[in-house]
């Protein structure tokens, strides 16, 4: 047997970012869940059963209908260590596991392994006995949902070894669903999807590494703020909010910043005002020692980051596009910017023989 897998990146991921193994049903295919609630840069693993099964996949032959639950739980635990493989050669700091039905055993099963900690959303979920004796620092936080008319995976049992789990102090949590079948109602769906978001939201954690050399001009600030996936976004959480020293900006910038988010559609007086609270907080700001000309940007930016002991601006201000370099300053863009930090150093020179 072998385990197939793709890989997806969502968002300007790094070695840090954390991972979602999708692990999909008895007679599934692979696919990617839901992401809608997810806020930070993920990558997302997606296995593809071992088992073929009516021209789909399966962790076993076996339904947990069969009443085989010995036989059942060998095919999930062998499925399990070719999982922990596929997941180890890819050296994740923080993994969680989203699975429904069969995928939501063999994640259990993988949890069982203990070769590392997992946060679990899952759903229609039930484990072994063999897999339940083996869970404890594999699951770190599970999350379940369940139908209280599943025909398949039967609630009773579910609540029963939800209930074991707690007893033995482990953070397991399960929603019942009324007149839900085994197949996911869109409610049951919205809750996996806002599970997965506050399980990675735990789970993530800024890049690591020395501050960025950059100032970041308030167009980028403001379109940060409005607009969700874009370069902007990803340079500022790269930039703000990282241990250490606070990046430095200016009150010039911050005025600038004010007064254009007071113009976006959308941004009431107290929405900016929350806004402008919450960059500052992350900032270290420091006062301009020269006035300059108000609506001048190319001086305002050039003198904030001298201010700043910058030597680089990120803008994507259309009339500062054409600039490379003012006075010793230069200008880039977001795409520039994320593009150089994503790029890969050259390799070593050869050694001399």
């Amino acid at each position: 047997m072998s385990l197939l897998a793709s890989e997806h990146a969502f968002g300007d991921v790094d070695a840090g970012s954390p991972w979602v193994v999708a692990l999909h049903g008895r007679g599934g295919m692979p696919d990617l869940p839901s992401l809608a609630c997810v806020r930070h840069p993920v990558r997302v693993l997606v296995p593809s059963g071992p088992y073929e099964l009516a021209g789909a996949r399966a962790w076993s032959p076996l339904s947990v209908t069969s009443g085989q639950d010995d036989a059942l739980a060998r095919d999930l635990l062998r499925s399990a260590a070719m999982l922990d493989e596929a997941i180890t050669a890819r050296s994740p700091r923080r993994v969680i596991l989203a699975g429904y039905s069969q995928g939501a055993m063999t994640a259990l099963a993988l949890a069982a392994l203990g070769t590392r900690p997992y946060e679990l959303v899952l759903g229609a979920c039930w484990a072994p006995g063999v897999i339940e004796a083996r869970l404890g620092a594999g699951v770190t936080r599970l999350s379940a949902a369940h139908g209280d008319a599943d025909e398949i995976v039967r609630l009773a049992p579910t609540v029963a070894l939800f209930d074991r789990l707690r007893a033995r102090g482990l953070d397991a949590s399960l929603q019942v669903f009324p007149g839900v079948t085994h197949a996911a109602s869109p409610s049951m769906q919205d809750s996996l999807a806002r599970w997965l978001g506050e399980a990675v939201d735990r789970v993530y954690s800024p890049p690591e590494g020395a501050l960025v050399d950059i100032l970041l001009a308030p167009d980028v600030f403001v379109n940060a703020s409005v607009a969700p996936g874009t370069p902007p976004e990803h340079i500022a959480r790269r930039v703000l909010g990282k241990p250490g020293d606070k990046p430095k900006t200016t009150r010039w910038v911050m005025t600038w910043t004010r007064a254009l988010l007071s113009k976006t559609p959308g941004f009431k007086a107290d929405a900016v005002d929350a806004q402008m609270k919450t960059i500052e907080g992350l900032c270290d700001i420091v006062e301009l020692q020269d006035k300059t000309p108000e609506g001048d940007w190319v001086k305002g930016l050039v003198a904030s980051a001298k201010a700043a002991k910058l030597k680089r601006v990120v803008t994507d201000h259309p009339d500062l596009a054409d600039k490379t370099e003012v006075d010793g300053v230069a200008f880039l863009s977001s795409e520039a910017w994320l593009v150089e930090q994503t790029t890969p150093p050259p390799p070593p020179p050869p050694k001399k023989k």
